[in-house]
């Protein structure tokens, strides 16, 4: 039997075992994976690195129009569903294989592995799991999204390797003031043990293409579904719920952006605005060694710094050098200033751009939206 050698990495994986190489397969490494959170913290001003060297062989689907994602991908005059988007961009399955110990002991562990797929790409192992871990392939995916959205999608894409599939659709477009804000539902699924599916509504303003994360309360709202013996159900019963809710929350959402274009922002608010955003990091606690204790401080200086440049590219972008910073709605309010920061959220350089677009909806970068989002509506409602 041929066997794969190397070493994986199981640091954020969803149920790390230690010290394992997978057994059996093709004449080819192991792949070893690497995962590493891309937030707030972590920007420079050199711009938006290139993100097409992520997508999977060069499968993406967008319909009729410039993707919501900053130019990702390619785009087609027709309309197709799921399934079909699946199957044109070139379909691949997923499967699950046991994983042995060097010795050949077997271990309470699962290879996630990627089959090689019609266009040649050969098979590779997307990640290490736990027992439990039940892998819902991109297929079933299409399957679900179709029979509970039962709309054409927006776009569709794999991106590292295949160990990541996301599908969208395009909800009812708001305007805010006249600046055209465009809703989509969005799924992602992570078949590499480190993340569990994902759901997202959320808004994307079009003259920008800026994310517009809001707080939960609003239309953005997010699930979360572990990949266990209940997440085929649990990923139908969400999008059919979160889909009715979709819809009857656009009118709501649509309210709270009008809030924030009446609501006059100074360069005092502003600050004081962006000061609660990207807020001081908290002092360490002196438990642990000196030479501990002096990385910590180390580590929250710099953190600082980063929010303090943070705190400083936003009030650019706000004070004139963010895009539609002239328009009526955006000068000088709370909308503009929320879009400042959205703005700086999506479009901040990083050494991962997948890892950071993914967080501009999902992670980090999305809550930091939140934040400013949910600290400039409490000034406004006052």
């Amino acid at each position: 039997m041929q066997q794969y050698q190397g070493v994986v990495d199981f640091k954020q994986l969803e149920s790390p075992p230690a010290g394992l190489e997978r057994l059996g397969g093709l004449k080819q490494r192991l792949n070893k994976v690497r995962l590493k959170q891309v937030g707030s913290d972590h920007k420079s001003k050199k711009g938006e690195a290139n993100m097409a060297h992520e997508i999977f062989g060069e499968r993406f689907f967008g319909k009729q129009r410039k993707p919501a994602w900053h130019g990702l991908g390619m785009t087609f005059d027709i309309s197709m569903n799921a399934v079909q988007a699946f199957d044109a961009i070139g379909a691949y399955d997923i499967h699950a294989e046991k994983v042995y110990r060097a010795n050949g002991q077997t271990v309470q562990a699962q290879a996630i592995v990627r089959e090689a797929t019609a266009k040649g790409e050969p098979e590779a192992v997307l990640g290490i799991v736990g027992a439990d871990y039940v892998p819902v392939s991109p297929r079933t995916v299409c399957e679900i999204y179709d029979a509970k959205i039962s709309r054409d999608v927006e776009t569709i894409g794999c991106l590292r390797n295949g160990s990541t599939i996301f599908v969208s659709t395009k909800l009812p477009t708001i305007d805010v003031k006249g600046d055209e804000i465009e809703m989509y539902i969005l799924v992602v699924n992570p078949m590499g043990g480190d993340e569990a599916m994902q759901i997202r509504v959320t808004p994307v303003r079009v003259v920008c293409g800026n994310t517009l994360t809001m707080a939960q309360s609003m239309s953005s709202q997010l699930f979360r579904i572990r990949h266990d013996i209940n997440a085929e159900a649990n990923l139908g019963g969400w999008l059919g719920g979160v889909m009715g809710k979709a819809e009857s929350q656009v009118a709501m959402m649509k309210d709270a952006l009008n809030i924030l274009a009446d609501y006059r922002v100074d360069e005092k608010t502003a600050k004081a605005v962006l000061s609660e955003t990207y807020s001081e990091p908290n002092m360490p606690r002196n438990t642990a060694p000196i030479e501990v204790m002096k990385k910590r401080y180390e580590h929250r200086e710099y953190l600082s710094e980063r929010r303090a440049v943070s705190r400083e590219e936003v009030m650019k972008l706000f004070n004139g050098a963010g895009t539609g910073m002239a328009s009526i709605e955006s000068a000088g309010t709370g909308y503009g200033l929320y879009n400042a920061i959205c703005e700086y959220e999506d479009c901040a350089w990083s050494k991962n751009p997948i890892s950071a677009l993914e967080s501009t909806v999902f992670g980090d970068r999305a809550d930091t939206k939140v934040k400013g989002f949910e600290t400039l509506m409490e000034l406004a409602k006052v």
